[in-house]
């Protein structure tokens, strides 16, 4: 099977990235053709699935995000070309609409090329307010969403193809390391980009009423830390935000995370906390519980659907700093007393996210391994509700 990735701008560390990483080279290895079109810097995650025999193709032109000028670009470049070239293309990154439209026109040529489109995030949550129109989700065969949730709120967006609901893939579980020996010290972790979405001055404001102790009692003193472990745009307004807390000597900025130290950052933590306003499939997060560490969230993308297992952590508040800290201190009271454990937390992890079943699931849908190499049914032709997507778009374009 050939297979076409276009991942549009592909910078780790993220959730995405980290996907297309762990799943190309696996199809490689099963013996499809696999191709990477993508834009950004040179990366080590790019060099490494070049050597395991993707056939990437990376665009450094990366000016004018904002106009789409980098994915215009690609596609113009490559894209156009590549489709016609591949069995099946997939996409984890949504284009703009015109660039869509011009791709599937492009790859109806000859024989029915099924689109689809991986996303890992809730839809309401990325697509508010500006949402995409029906017809243009329709383009796709079909979507794979990380939840069911998320699922839902596809319907609900006039979305009529194939709806698959599979996790990201997450790390593959090995025996984990027992917490730091912190002496009476808890540390608190967040991995991921210091952005805007992630709220993190918000968990600023909670980890204050940890430091001060107004989160809750405790049977013998416990003094917390703050390990923030990622870069980004925010990093002086938190920097000053700290400061202005007199938080500097708890709160510990380590910077980027290389891709093979992520482990070992997480090691260093007895717990993490996201307080995202907006989430997806949060890999960091799949990678934290896969080391046997909890975390506490907040009701964001897919959290509330797997941070339902009491082991995992629990969630809490978007929008009381109080609430958030009073969490935290009880999950870090279950730690202290032992009833909350690395293995406990990665064993019931593993009970609900299976390494190896989620890979053979996508491998089964984008490459139709279960039919002998060919496509699944529901992939082979258009979809009666795909042509009439099609046709009833063109209709709104000739009109309007």
């Amino acid at each position: 099977m050939r297979l076409l990735f276009i991942a549009g701008g592909f910078t780790p560390p993220g959730g995405i990235e980290s996907f297309i990483y762990s799943l190309l080279p696996m199809l490689v290895s099963r013996g499809h053709s696999v191709s990477l079109l993508c834009w950004g810097p040179h990366n080590q995650l790019l060099d490494e699935m070049t050597r395991s025999g993707v056939d990437v193709r990376r665009q450094p032109f990366r000016w004018g995000c904002r106009a789409s000028a980098p994915d215009l670009v690609l596609l113009a470049r490559h894209g156009m070309v590549q489709v016609l070239k591949h069995d099946v293309v997939i996409f984890t990154k949504m284009p703009p609409a015109s660039l869509l439209w011009s791709l599937r026109r492009i790859a109806g040529s000859g024989k029915h090329r099924p689109f689809i489109y991986v996303t890992a995030y809730r839809p309401s949550e990325i697509w508010s307010p500006a949402r995409p129109a029906a017809s243009t989700l329709n383009i796709f065969d079909s979507i794979i969403a990380q939840t069911s949730g998320f699922s839902e709120e596809l319907r609900e967006y006039g979305y009529r193809g194939v709806v698959e609901t599979i996790p990201l893939i997450p790390p593959k579980p090995i025996m984990p390391h027992p917490f730091p020996d912190g002496g009476h010290c808890l540390r608190l972790g967040f991995l991921g980009r210091l952005v805007p979405q992630k709220n993190l001055v918000y968990l600023l404001d909670a980890f204050e009423h940890l430091v001060a102790g107004r989160a809750g009692a405790c049977s013998e003193p416990v003094s917390w830390e703050l390990h923030l472990f990622g870069e980004g745009p925010t990093k002086q307004e938190l920097e000053s935000a700290a400061a202005a807390r007199g938080l500097e000597s708890r709160v510990h900025f380590h910077g980027a995370v290389p891709h093979d130290a992520v482990a070992a950052a997480i090691d260093q933590c007895h717990l993490f906390a996201f307080s995202s306003v907006s989430e997806g499939q949060c890999l960091a997060a799949l990678e934290i519980l896969s080391r046997g560490r909890p975390i506490v969230a907040t009701p964001v993308g897919a959290f509330p659907e797997f941070l339902t297992a009491p082991e995992l952590g629990q969630l809490a508040p978007p929008d009381n700093a109080a609430l958030f800290a009073q969490t935290l201190h009880q999950v870090g009271l279950h730690l202290r007393q032992g009833r909350l454990t690395p293995l406990a937390v990665q064993r019931r992890f593993a009970s609900l996210f299976s390494h190896d079943e989620i890979i053979d699931k996508y491998c089964l849908l984008l490459a139709g391994e279960s039919v002998g190499g060919s496509l699944p049914m529901n992939f082979a032709t258009p979809s009666d509700s795909h042509r009439h997507a099609i046709s009833g778009c063109r209709t709104e374009r000739e009109t309007s």
